[in-house]
C-alpha cells in the first residue's frame, strides 16, 4: 500500500464497541460531523459539549464548515440562512453564533440540542413605502392633494404592515452508536413570528454521524490548490510534444483535457484526440471511453438543448460500440447493458447482456451482475449470487468488486458477517486502486468497525482519500507507463 503512504492498521475481529448510555459525562468533549464538504473535507459541524454541573451545554465552534464553506452541501438552507443573517455578505458572520450555547436535553436515551439563532427583521417595508411615495410627490405637481394622498397610502400601509421576525433554528437529535460515535438527525428550519402567530418552516433534514475527537482538534481541511498547477501545465505541454512520436499518449492527453487538468477544458479537442487514437491504433481503451462519454453527452439536455447535437453524440457512441462488437470485445456487453438498464422496460434485456459478457469472463459484466442481484432493481434480489459475482469479478482484478465484497462481509450479504475479512477486502481494493475503498476505510477507522477505533488514523486516511481523488488522472498516466512520481 506504499503508493498511498498507507500502513495497515491492526484488525479487530469483534463487532464495534457497544454504545454507552447517553449521560453528561458520556457526551462531554468535542464531536465532528461526518457530513463535510466533498472538495475540502471540512466538517460541517464541530460541536463542543461542555459540562455545567449536572447539565450539558453545546457550542457550535466557529471553525465549523457552516461558517467557512459557500458550497451546495445544504443549498436550500444556505440561501435561506444567508438571506436572514447577512444578505450583503458572502459568508456568515461568525459572531452571530459565537458562544451561543444551547442546553442539551437527555430524553428516552437520546440527546436533543436546539440552537435558536439571533432574530432578524426583513427589509423595513413601511420606511421603504414612505420614501418611494415622497419621491413620487416630487414629480407629480398636485400640491396638497398629492401630499394628502401620500399620507393616506402611508397610513394604510403602516396599519396593515405586521412586524415579522425571522429566526434560524438548528435542531440535533442524537443517539449513541458506540462509545465514540453518535447517530444524528438534524434539521434546519426558519421560525417566523408575526401578528401574534408563530410558524416553523422546515428547510432541510439530514442524517449524519458525529465522531468523538481530541479536545485540541481544530478542523480538517484539504486544498486541491497545492501549488502544483504549474507542474500540471508543464506535464500537459510535455505530453503534447511527445504524442506526435507516441500516438498512445493521446489517451492521457485527451483525458487531462477533458477534466481540465493542466489546461483549459475543451470537449472537441479531447474527443478528437480519443478518436484519433481509436482510428489509428484500434485502441479498445479509447473506444470504451468514447462510447460511454458520448452516450452520457447525448443525454445532457441542459448543456446541449439542440436535439441534433445530442443525436450526433449518440451516433458517435453507437459507432464505437459497433467497432468493439465486431472485434469480439466482451466489455461491449457491459456498455450495452448499461444503456438498456437506464430504462425499466429493458431491465431484463440488460441482465441478459451482462450475463453474456460474464460468460466470456469480462470483469465489468460480472460486477454489474453482482450489483443487479445486490440491489434487486433489474432482477429478484439474491445476496448469495451477488457475493458470488463480486468474488469472480474481484478475482479478475476489478477494483470496485473488492469494495463490494468488503461490504458483503461487513453487512453479512451472501456470506457470514466477518469484520476482519471486511478490512482485508478493503485493503485489497485499495491495492487495486479503488478510491471508494479509501473513503470506506476512513469511515471504518472513525467507527471502529473491523479495526481498533483510531481517530488519528482516520484523519490520515481521509487526507489520503482527498489527495488520491485529486490526482486520479495520474493513475491513467501510470497505466501507460508514464512516470509521474517526480512531476509534482
Amino acid at each position: 500500500f506504499g503508493q498511498y503512504g498507507l500502513v495497515k492498521t491492526a484488525a479487530a475481529t469483534t463487532s464495534p464497541h457497544p454504545a454507552g448510555a447517553i449521560t453528561t459525562d458520556f457526551v462531554k468533549g468535542k464531536w465532528i460531523s461526518s457530513i463535510d464538504d466533498d472538495d475540502t473535507g471540512r466538517e460541517y459541524f464541530i460541536i463542543n459539549m461542555l459540562s455545567m454541573g449536572t447539565t450539558t451545554e453545546a457550542v457550535i465552534e466557529s471553525n465549523s464548515g457552516i461558517f467557512h464553506q459557500n458550497t451546495d452541501i445544504l443549498t436550500a438552507s444556505w440561501k435561506t440562512i444567508q438571506s436572514i443573517w447577512s444578505p450583503a455578505a458572502r459568508h456568515f458572520d461568525v459572531k452571530e453564533l459565537k458562544d451561543n450555547a444551547a442546553t442539551c436535553t437527555v430524553k428516552d436515551g437520546g440527546l436533543s440540542v436546539r440552537f435558536e439563532l439571533e432574530k432578524k427583521k426583513k427589509t423595513d417595508y413601511v420606511k421603504l413605502s414612505k420614501n418611494v411615495l415622497s419621491l413620487v410627490t416630487q414629480f407629480i405637481p398636485l400640491g396638497t392633494f398629492a401630499s394628502k394622498l401620500s399620507d393616506a397610502i402611508f397610513s394604510y400601509v403602516q396599519e396593515k404592515q405586521t412586524a415579522t421576525t425571522y429566526q434560524t433554528v438548528l435542531m440535533f437529535n442524537m443517539k449513541a452508536l458506540t462509545d465514540n460515535v453518535l447517530s444524528c438527525v438534524y434539521t434546519i428550519s426558519e421560525l417566523r413570528t408575526g401578528n401574534s402567530k408563530e410558524k416553523e418552516i422546515l428547510i432541510e433534514r439530514k442524517q449524519c454521524l458525529f465522531y468523538r475527537c481530541p479536545d485540541d482538534y481544530q478542523y480538517f481541511y484539504h486544498s486541491s490548490d497545492n501549488g502544483s498547477r504549474d507542474s500540471y501545465k508543464a506535464l500537459y505541454h510535455k505530453l503534447q510534444s511527445e504524442s506526435s512520436d507516441d500516438v498512445d499518449l493521446n489517451f492521457p492527453l485527451a483525458y487531462m483535457n477533458y477534466y481540465g487538468v493542466g489546461t483549459k477544458r475543451s470537449l472537441p479537442y479531447s474527443l478528437g484526440k480519443m478518436q484519433t487514437l481509436a482510428n489509428k491504433t484500434g485502441s479498445n481503451r479509447a473506444r470504451y471511453w468514447l462510447a460511454s462519454v458520448c452516450y452520457n453527452l447525448s443525454l445532457d439536455e441542459n448543456h446541449y438543448p439542440v436535439r441534433t447535437i445530442r443525436k450526433q453524440f449518440r451516433n458517435m457512441s453507437d459507432d464505437r460500440i459497433a467497432e468493439m462488437s465486431s472485434n469480439g470485445c466482451p466489455y461491449v456487453y457491459g456498455l450495452k447493458g448499461d444503456i438498456l438498464s437506464c430504462s425499466d422496460k429493458n431491465g431484463r434485456q440488460a441482465v441478459v447482456l451482462y450475463e453474456k459478457g460474464a460468460s466470456e469472463g469480462d470483469p465489468y459484466c460480472l460486477y454489474q451482475l453482482g450489483m443487479a442481484y445486490l440491489t434487486g432493481q433489474l432482477v429478484t434480489r439474491d445476496p448469495e449470487k451477488a457475493y458470488s459475482y463480486f468474488a469472480e469479478s474481484a478475482s479478475k482484478g476489478y477494483p470496485d468488486a473488492y469494495t463490494q465484497l468488503a461490504g458483503c462481509y461487513k453487512n453479512g450479504i451472501g456470506v457470514d458477517r466477518d469484520y476482519s475479512q471486511y478490512i482485508n477486502k478493503l485493503y485489497e481494493a485499495i491495492s487495486h486502486s479503488s478510491i471508494s475503498a479509501i473513503k470506506e476505510l476512513s469511515d471504518a477507522c472513525f467507527l471502529g468497525t473491523g479495526v481498533q477505533y483510531d481517530f488519528e488514523q482516520a484523519i490520515r486516511v481521509k487526507e489520503i482519500y482527498h489527495s488520491v481523488k485529486d490526482d486520479i488522472w495520474k493513475g491513467v498516466l501510470r497505466q501507460y507507463g508514464y512516470n509521474t512520481e517526480n512531476l509534482l
